[in-house]
């Protein structure tokens, strides 16, 4: 019997214990975070970044929260120039203790340009910071601001040697955009240039470039340098030394002349930029053309190419070039024999011994599709000729 009575507790004991199953309290989800600048009374980030924003958003530069005032600067920067009254609040930020809210300051003030000349003082003394990332940003943002932070040319010209990359490569940039006294700038550029010789990248070297460019013809003395770095093993410093040409030497004649010496440089990547600037010339490079024809024996294939896109460009008398084109008819590069009789053509020469290399290309030229050009020239001038009235023979002009 009282077996039974336990066995019937024990059950009883399981069955009082185990409740009905119940759904799970649902979980309400977390409420997103409210954007800061509602709390300013924006509804949306397209009326932060409206000029008519600019007095609240000082009010949020001195916002308790480093969020906040990064953001704002952050905001007065995508307003640009038209933000120009918020200058001296985002001068007062430039001295926060927050990195971020250091840089966007500064980069603000970039974006406003001249404006914000008044900050200068200020940003020079960041050039200085121990964070590289707000050096880099106070360096852009002197370079943004422009002549006006002409000033600031002293501690850009120290930033070069700066153990960071980028803090050097914007100190350049900089240099650059103010356009700054040349008998300071330049030779702090041009040790920049050769320093960058042995940097990794190519962008140092880029932007000294560059900023000898942007300095314009005040930077003369920097050309035997630039005219160098038109034989870089990088592509864009050797375009970056175009341009910068173009800029410091704008007459065109007198640039032709510049090239035309670079053409007895050694290095025959500087002997390719120079002919194929002056091919960009055109006929205002007519002083270039002697050296153009002798570069159309130069034993580089990429120079005699652009030379003779260079003479084309000139467009001279068919009886000044013909001599020097005929020789290129037996230039071992088929593509030069094509382009050479092309240029014969399109200059209208027609005399006896281009139709006698024409023969002889039809005949016995090794490749097919100079023989082919080589044929089709010698119908079309033959043709020409008896047009004329002159006789097949007879040396002359179509």
């Amino acid at each position: 019997m009282w077996l039974r009575l336990l066995i019937l507790a024990v059950i009883t004991g399981i069955g009082c214990s185990t409740s009905p199953s119940k759904p799970a309290p649902s979980v309400s989800p977390t409420p997103r975070p409210r954007p800061w600048y509602i709390s300013y009374g924006f509804k949306s980030y397209e009326e932060v970044i409206n000029p008519s924003a600019v007095p609240m958003l000082k009010l949020a530069l001195v916002d308790r929260f480093f969020e906040v005032r990064a953001s704002a600067a952050e905001a007065l920067g995508k307003i640009g120039p038209e933000a120009a009254e918020a200058v001296p609040a985002l001068t007062g930020a430039l001295r926060s203790d927050d990195e971020l809210v250091r840089a966007r300051a500064a980069e603000a003030l970039g974006n406003i340009g001249p404006a914000a000349e008044e900050a200068v003082p200020f940003l020079i003394k960041g050039l200085q910071d121990e964070n590289s990332y707000v050096r880099v940003k106070w360096a852009e943002a002197l370079g943004n601001i422009g002549p006006a932070a002409g000033e600031g040319v002293p501690a850009l010209i120290r930033s070069l040697g700066d153990k960071e990359y980028l803090v050097r490569s914007r100190a350049i940039e900089a240099l650059g955009r103010i356009g700054p006294d040349p008998n300071r700038a330049v030779p702090a550029l041009l040790e920049a240039l050769r320093l960058g010789e042995t940097d990794i990248s190519a962008d140092l070297r880029t932007n000294a470039v560059e900023a000898l460019g942007n300095i314009g013809p005040e930077a003369s003395g920097a050309v035997p340098v630039i005219v160098s770095c038109l034989g870089d093993i990088a592509p864009k410093v050797r375009n970056a030394a175009v341009e910068a040409l173009e800029k410091i030497v704008p007459d065109k004649r007198e640039r032709s002349v510049l090239l035309a010496g670079a053409m007895y440089e050694q290095s025959p990547q500087v002997r390719r930029s120079a002919t194929e600037a002056l091919a960009k010339i055109g006929p205002e490079a007519e002083e270039a053309l002697p050296a153009l024809i002798r570069a159309l024996g130069d034993r580089d294939y990429e120079v005699r190419r652009n030379a003779l896109e260079g003479i084309r460009m000139v467009e001279p008398s068919s009886e000044t070039v013909a001599p020097a084109l005929l020789l290129l008819l037996d230039d071992p590069e088929p593509e030069m024999r094509k382009e050479a009789i092309s240029v014969l053509r399109e200059m209208g020469y027609s005399g006896s011994d281009f139709i006698n290399a024409l023969e002889r290309i039809a005949d016995r030229d090794p490749d097919v599709s100079v023989k082919r050009l080589g044929s089709e020239t010698l119908l079309k001038v033959k043709f020409a000729k008896i047009a004329s009235g002159e006789s097949i023979h007879e040396r002359g002009r179509c």
